[in-house]
């Protein structure tokens, strides 16, 4: 009875949020921007953009029905947020600034880097809900380590797409506000549009392989490349602005380290691709968790399988499993990613690059030579 009261509260509440987005969309005018396509290029459409070849087609809406039928019908399994493993984070220690790369896992898809006196956050989803309204939607059932305001005065913020767990108004509000002054932010086409109206002005669109240069504070004559990359996914933030804004993942570079961040993404021969263009890899972000039902998430998420794949396609001498452990956005368990993943990688051959799967608030010194020897993953991770 009690399952069946959650599965009645779940559709209840995407009833509303459906509703309150129609009528915020009717009323307000907050419909999606209207961006500049160039349809001389593979990935922009006169509506929009679209994925390159190489993955497979985006579900349809009547898809997303039957989705959530089978979830109102089924059986749902009772998550354990509190087995996922948590680090306290120092808020003195995240803000010290150094030479070389420092990163600080945030929970889900939010990362903290220090590099070189510069701070970098990726998708930053801090506010405790991934969702447009403060009352309802997806909760963070494992908070952000630390709160927005003991982070340090952050420099840089990248941002893969305009999904509410990538993109959070209150965060970018709060981070714009900062002492010291707003961070720059760069974001894919048309998601400029948003932070724009929410009174953000140090804001850069940038399109698949376009690139900037930041300089590196304790590096007075070096600088740090980030290069927006494809990613196979879609976009939508209204019911009816279906990717008509970009998406994306990053590549930063500096001489002493490259990492990639594949942003949200179904498995694709693109990053066979990539590893061609830019090889080796030092550190690959990449996503691990929101993956079931298979059926419906197989073009837009990848398992941990499909994820270790990645990880062996890009050439990548490391590897973090991130988007997971925070929200309940799919039918997996919360260890799940975790479970399946020690599955897969107990099938690798010797040698190869296993993705680590740190606690939430975990830091690590990242080092071209392998830091933690590409360890993997174990079960009592889930507790350490």
């Amino acid at each position: 009875m009690a399952l069946l009261r959650e599965h009645w509260s779940l559709l209840i509440t995407q009833l509303r949020l459906s509703s309150l987005l129609l009528a915020c969309a009717w009323l307000f005018g907050c419909a999606a921007p209207v961006v500049d396509v160039r349809p001389d290029k593979p990935h922009h459409t006169v509506g929009g953009f679209q994925n390159l070849p190489g993955g497979l087609d985006k579900p349809e809406f009547t898809d997303f029905l039957r989705w959530q039928w089978e979830r109102l019908l089924g059986t749902r399994l009772a998550q354990a947020f509190d087995t996922v493993a948590k680090k306290a984070v120092d808020p003195t220690l995240l803000g010290q600034t150094s030479l070389g790369w420092r990163m600080t896992w945030l929970g889900h898809a939010s990362v903290h880097l220090q590099i070189d006196g510069l701070h970098v956050l990726i998708d930053p989803v801090l506010s405790g809900r991934a969702s447009p309204f403060e009352g309802f939607g997806p909760q963070a059932y494992n908070p952000s380590p630390i709160s927005l305001e003991d982070l340090p005065r952050i420099d840089l913020v990248l941002i893969s797409h305009n999904h509410y767990d990538h993109l959070d108004a209150r965060t970018v509000r709060v981070l714009a506000r900062q002492p010291g002054g707003s961070p720059i932010f760069i974001v894919p086409l048309g998601v400029d549009r948003y932070l724009r109206n929410w009174g953000v002005e140090s804001v850069y669109a940038m399109d698949w392989y376009d690139t900037r240069l930041f300089n590196l504070p304790m590096r007075n004559t070096e600088s740090l490349t980030v290069e927006m990359i494809p990613a196979h996914h879609w976009s939508r933030r209204t019911l009816w602005d279906t990717n008509q804004t970009l998406w994306a993942g990053f590549r930063l570079q500096t001489k002493e380290l490259h990492l990639v961040y594949t942003g949200d993404t179904g498995y694709s021969t693109i990053f066979k691709d990539m590893a061609r263009r830019w090889a080796p890899i030092d550190w690959l972000l990449v996503p691990v968790g929101c993956y079931e039902p298979r059926w419906f998430m197989r073009a837009q998420h990848v398992n941990p399988e499909e994820a270790q794949r990645i990880t062996q396609d890009l050439g990548a001498r490391n590897a973090l499993g991130v988007h997971w452990g925070v929200f309940r956005l799919c039918d997996e368990l919360v260890e799940q990613p975790l479970t399946d993943l020690i599955k897969v990688q107990e099938q690798l051959p010797a040698g190869a690059t296993r993705i680590q799967m740190w606690a939430i608030g975990e830091t690590m010194q990242l080092q071209q030579p392998l830091l933690r020897a590409s360890s993997g993953c174990s079960k009592a991770m889930l507790r350490c």
